[in-house]
């Protein structure tokens, strides 16, 4: 590929920059004439942060989830607390003994 210069650097007089045909270093290109074109619609929702109908629909649905979840793991607490108090054994309270002793003793049966 050949690029076309202004001028050849080996030419005679004339400015001899040496630069490539249509090249504005100091001047970025310009708009083309006209509007703008319009925001899309995506950007439109995310400046102005309405939700769709359908973000709003999901978001019912994770807090009826959540909800739901919090249900479950509160009936499973209650459960597991009264499956703990059922297998315990209960405890006997031994019964004091009265001023004498047991019957044992007072018999005489007792080694």
């Amino acid at each position: 590929m050949k690029i076309l210069y202004s001028e050849e650097t080996s030419g005679g007089g004339g400015s001899g920059s040496g630069e490539p045909i249509g090249s504005d270093a100091n001047n970025p290109p310009t708009p083309p004439p006209g509007n703008p074109p319009a925001d899309p619609p995506a950007a439109k929702i995310v400046i102005e942060g309405t939700k769709s109908e359908r973000e709003l629909a999901l978001e019912q649905q994770l807090e009826a989830e959540k909800s739901g979840r919090k249900k479950d793991q509160i009936r499973l607490s209650e459960l597991e607390n009264e499956k703990h108090s059922l297998k315990q054994v209960p405890t006997q309270d031994k019964k004091p003994k009265g001023p004498r002793g047991s019957a044992f003793k007072v018999l005489g049966w007792e080694d």
